[in-house]
């Protein structure tokens, strides 16, 4: 089986997919911005593509928070994001992953 699609979508859609899942942001966070991605699924290999994040604001108990773009990579079992970086007046974070 052999499943490939590439999309354009707002964020706010992300999160009603992730509350249907069970994940919910805290409080009166709010993610803004668009995601791009390119991602197949296939029986042998598994999850591969990205998906990346633009133009994007983050409302932490209503304080606002620059979101520099950042990319997820899918391969196989494996998704990384390298650190993308927030920043919220003279503040900044960092933040990265892997799974």
């Amino acid at each position: 089986m052999t499943y490939q699609e590439n999309f354009t979508l707002p964020t706010e859609l992300l999160e009603q997919v992730a509350e249907q899942f069970g994940f919910a942001l805290p409080g009166k966070t709010q993610l803004v911005g668009q995601l791009n991605g390119d991602v197949g699924y296939t029986t042998a290999a598994g999850l591969s593509g990205n998906i990346a994040f633009s133009g994007g604001t983050l409302a932490l108990a209503g304080k606002m928070a620059e979101v520099e773009p950042a990319s997820v990579l899918f391969e196989g079992r494996k998704a990384s994001m390298e650190p993308v970086t927030i920043r919220q007046g003279a503040d900044v974070l960092k933040i990265g992953a892997a799974y």
